[in-house]
């Protein structure tokens, strides 16, 4: 549609030149005649000067009438996809692939002696993942620690944790294996009165490389 505009407007702008251009000539023309008397030597001037006003009034006007008209949508090139060009494909967020180790509601009785415990199958630098949830929204506590600290607390101790979280209804945590070791999830009510019901979802995860 642009190039046919285009087509169409050329002979516009060559007769409009032309017109202006012969208006030029013939003014010149019997403006010098007259002043000169008409006669031969008159019209041989009249001519010749016609002849050079034509000349720059027709270069003149061709300049004036073929000047780009201003588009109101400036001069930006339109991008044109055709109806068999596939849309771009946007690149996939790559999220973490997880295997589920662990689910269940356990049942964590009061006191030491009646907490959960649950070996942690995981080598060094394997990240685990893992939601915790009190199904009658009791409060209970958490922690991850070493076998020898785990058996250091049912025996009445104070030991080293990894991490731990007390008197929550519920409970999300990503922790890595920082070392080779036997880990232990435990979760107990000590101190608590009645036993609790704890859902349990332990998933091990790798992040994309």
């Amino acid at each position: 549609m642009m190039r046919t505009a285009l087509r169409g407007r050329r002979p516009l702008e060559i007769a409009a030149a032309t017109v202006l251009a012969a208006f030029a000539f013939l003014s010149t023309f019997f403006s010098v005649s007259d002043r000169l008397g008409g006669a031969p030597f008159g019209y041989l001037v009249s001519i010749l000067l016609a002849l050079v006003v034509f000349v720059l009034a027709l270069g003149i006007a061709s300049r004036l009438v073929s000047r780009p008209v201003p588009s109101s949508r400036g001069d930006l090139p339109l991008a044109t996809r055709s109806e068999d060009e596939p849309l771009p494909l946007e690149a996939p967020i790559e999220e973490p692939d997880e295997e589920t180790i662990f689910e269940d509601v356990v049942v964590v009785n009061p006191g030491r002696s009646g907490c959960w415990d649950y070996e942690i199958p995981l080598d060094v630098g394997e990240d685990l993942e893992g939601s915790l949830r009190e199904t009658d929204g009791q409060t209970f506590n958490w922690m991850i620690m070493t076998q020898a600290n785990f058996l250091a607390w049912v025996n009445g101790k104070d030991p080293d944790y990894a991490e731990a979280e007390e008197d929550v209804r519920a409970a999300a945590f990503h922790w890595k294996v920082p070392r080779r070791d036997r880990w232990f999830l435990v979760i107990d009510a000590y101190l608590k009165q009645y036993p609790r019901r704890v859902s349990v979802h332990l998933r091990q995860v790798w992040k994309p490389s």
